[in-house]
Formats: structure tokens, sequence, C-alpha cells
């Protein structure tokens, strides 16, 4: 039975990948800043949640800047924290819920709504159209990252063109290697959870899920490894 998205997503969150995704993400504070910065500039104060996040996310902006711009961060997972004094302190608490589903969260309640490399793991077509609206509905503001279907490296599986071949061929080879941040499989079924954890966007689907935002492109060697989607506003 695959795992739940926040599981899937501490997987991938791996040395293996840790420094090169560390070094995307500093590039990405800037403008998690902009946003940030606008708001405060009218508000005095900015309320963030963080769909999907961990507080080692938010490395990539100072800590004393975010008391000094008085943020707030509520991390949004659908498993509790390991350490159950995470995310409770001036900067962070904790919500436990499903992104694709934010009943207890009221329309607009925040300033930013913020996902990194989430959506590709929360399920299918209808799963991802139900985790965007709830992005666009909970915040004036929002910030999505996600990689791109067509670079070559699948970022997960850390194999060149994997996502592109017929689900036989990735049942296969994830049944008799460690591809990436997974282990070996042992059953075609636990294969097949591991590829079904992972739905990479392409530039038009996420035109279809996020019309309103603007799309950024962030490079590795020349080609889009991954897009930004940012709508920006008060709410």
């Amino acid at each position: 039975m695959p795992a739940q998205p926040s599981s899937a997503k501490r997987k991938i969150d791996h040395p293996c990948i840790r420094s090169v995704a560390f070094r995307l993400r500093q590039r990405r504070g800037r403008k998690i800043r902009d946003l940030i910065e606008g708001i405060h500039w009218k508000k005095h104060k900015v309320e963030i949640v963080d769909v999907g996040g961990t507080r080692d996310y938010w490395k990539i902006l100072p800590a004393d800047y975010l008391i000094r711009r008085n943020v707030r961060i509520t991390l949004v997972n659908i498993s509790p924290p390991e350490d159950p004094r995470d995310g409770q302190d001036a900067v962070f608490s904790y919500v436990q819920g499903d992104g694709c589903r934010l009943k207890d969260i009221a329309d607009n309640q925040f300033d930013i709504a913020h996902s990194n490399s989430v959506i590709e793991h929360v399920g299918d077509w209808g799963k991802m159209v139900d985790f965007a609206g709830e992005m666009r509905r909970i915040a004036g503001a929002y910030y999505v990252q996600t990689p791109n279907y067509f670079f070559p490296v699948e970022p997960h599986f850390l194999f060149p063109f994997f996502h592109w071949l017929p689900l036989s061929a990735k049942l296969g080879l994830i049944m008799r290697f460690q591809l990436g941040c997974f282990p070996k499989a042992s059953s075609r079924d636990e294969a097949r959870g591991y590829v079904e954890l992972c739905r990479l966007l392409t530039r038009r689907q996420l035109h279809r899920l996020f019309p309103d935002a603007a799309l950024y492109k962030e490079r590795m060697f020349f080609l889009v490894k991954s897009f930004i989607l940012i709508r920006s506003g008060v709410s």
C-alpha cells in the first residue's frame, strides 16, 4: 500500500540529493523573501501555511529575519512530527491535516500558502486538483514548487528517463535495484506503490492547476529542472 505523502516526502529528502536540493532552495529563498516583504510592508506581520513542509526547509531564510518580519509559519502534514516539540515556538506551529482537504482552514486565513515538492506526491490528477484548489483558497498569495516532468533525470529515483518508461519497465527496475531514495522493492505491489508516490507534472498541467499564477523556471545545466508558481497578493 502506498505511503502517505508526508512519509514519502521524508523518504525523498535524503542525503543523496540534499546538497543539490539545498542549493536550489537557497535561490528560492529570494522569491519567498519578496512575498514576505510585500505583505509585511502592508500588514507588519506575515502568516504562512506550509503544506507538507518542515522546519529544516525554512533554513533557507535566517531565523532572525523571520522574527524581525513577525513571520508565523504553520506546518501542515498528514502525520504528526517525529519530535512532539517540533513546530511549537515563536515562529512555528504544527497542524495535522490533509493538504487536499484543509477543512479546518478558512478562506484566506493566511497571507501565503506555501508548498515545496509536495503536489507531485498527493496522488492522482483529481487529488492534484483538490490540492491546488486548497492552496489557492486558503491564502491571498501562494508559492508552489514542483519538479519538471521533462527534465531527463527523475529526481526521486535518480535514474535517467525513468519517468518516461512504461510501467512494466519501472516496476522491473525497482524490483532489481535500489534507485535513488527508494530501497529495492520486494514485490510488484510495493514497486507500484513507489511509482504512484511520484507523479511529475508538465508546464501545461501546472497552468491548468494554477491559472492565476506567474510561472518561473529553475534551470540546471541549461535545462528546466523545476517550476515555481507564484500568486502575489494580500489577503
